[in-house]
């Protein structure tokens, strides 16, 4: 709150919490790309159309060596290292990381996630959909898919309360995405009232933090030992 004040994006009221605990929610979409940039470039592609990853379900309990959490935390803080340069900065040869890498993909540990440049992209806007349903009707999952269009790069979902962000090339395709989006909800009464949509030009958006993943796996990792 105190950040956000800083820089003069809060008005008279603290900002909402929105929680989506893994094992009661859906995140069907973690800042994927891949559909707006098929629009973009009007690719068809309809086999991948409705391909979302089941984010975040393979919860277990996952034991690691110290040597392991070393490596682990160095990739995640620095993704475009090569092995070599990861082995200098933990101490350990390029074959035994490189080793370690391929293990933490194969058991699901990493992922790889490629994030474009919208504004070279020449992309004007992103824009957060916090959506409470109808507490009488909740939303099927076929509900949730029309809403998951081809903007969305990221969705997650509780039974009552779904949260998309989208990003648009045009403010006019926003206008129309969010009136299909609506229209939706209200016609099958999957909403009492319309939701507060905040906009963000790209231009003059504050990238407050970016993707960066390192300080809560270190925190994580180093907690348990």
């Amino acid at each position: 709150t105190e950040t956000f004040g800083k820089v003069g994006l809060l008005e008279n009221e603290y900002p909402n919490e929105i929680i989506f605990p893994f094992q009661i929610s859906h995140i069907y979409r973690f800042f994927d790309f891949a559909r707006v940039l098929k629009n973009l470039f009007l690719i068809e592609d309809e086999d991948s159309e409705n391909n979302s990853y089941p984010w975040f379900k393979d919860v277990g309990k996952i034991t690691l060596t110290e040597k392991e959490k070393k490596v682990y935390i160095e990739l995640v803080r620095n993704p475009e290292d090569t092995t070599q340069q990861i082995g200098e900065k933990v101490g350990f040869s390029r074959h035994t990381v490189s080793r370690m890498k391929k293990s933490f993909f194969d058991k699901n540990l990493l992922k790889k996630i490629t994030i474009p440049s919208l504004n070279h992209l020449g992309f004007e806007m992103l824009a957060f959909y916090p959506i409470k349903f109808n507490p009488s009707n909740a939303p099927k999952k076929e509900d949730i898919e029309i809403l998951d269009t081809y903007s969305t790069i990221f969705l997650a979902r509780r039974q009552f309360e779904t949260v998309l962000i989208s990003a648009y090339p045009k403010y006019q395709d926003y206008k129309e995405d969010k009136m299909n989006k609506i229209l939706y909800l209200k016609e099958n009464n999957l909403i009492s009232y319309s939701p507060i949509i905040a906009k963000y030009t790209l231009e003059r958006m504050i990238v407050i933090k970016d993707f960066d993943f390192g300080p809560i796996v270190k925190k994580v990792l180093l907690n348990n030992i």
